[in-house]
């Protein structure tokens, strides 16, 4: 669930401060800083390559003039590694992949009908879904 409301959460609840664009990601690096082993074990093709980004990303960063914004790009690569995580370790049970389809498509359905009600009301500044993008 929070794979699918994490943009609209950053968009309309956290408003600003340093929660405003990491909320998620500090969860999914928290979770591939646990699960490090796992990940260091893992050895296919795609795995080493978000390795290499994550490791390339992290040394741009530090001749970057733009630092803050870089550690949010690797905050945000990082978290990726999360991801794998979770998936990894529900790999081998069908049951999990069925309820993760079921509960994400509902959540994503709930939430755009909630958007589309709200969508009035909604300040400006917030991009919504006008005659020009349809």
């Amino acid at each position: 669930m929070l794979c699918t409301l994490d943009p609209v959460m950053n968009t309309f609840l956290f408003t600003g401060g340093l929660l405003r664009w990491n909320t998620f990601n500090y969860w999914l690096v928290l979770v591939a800083v646990i699960f490090g082993r796992l990940l260091v074990g893992r050895s296919d093709f795609p795995n080493r390559m978000l390795q290499l980004v994550a490791a390339l990303l992290c040394l741009e960063v530090l001749v970057s003039p733009d630092w803050y914004r870089g550690l949010q790009d690797v905050a945000g690569v990082v978290a990726a590694f999360g991801l794998v995580v979770y998936y990894v370790r529900a790999s081998t049970e069908s049951a999990a992949w069925y309820w993760l389809g079921l509960v994400c498509g509902t959540t994503a359905a709930a939430g755009g009908v909630a958007f589309f009600a709200q969508q009035a009301s909604l300040p400006m500044s917030i991009p919504t879904l006008g005659p020009s993008c349809r």
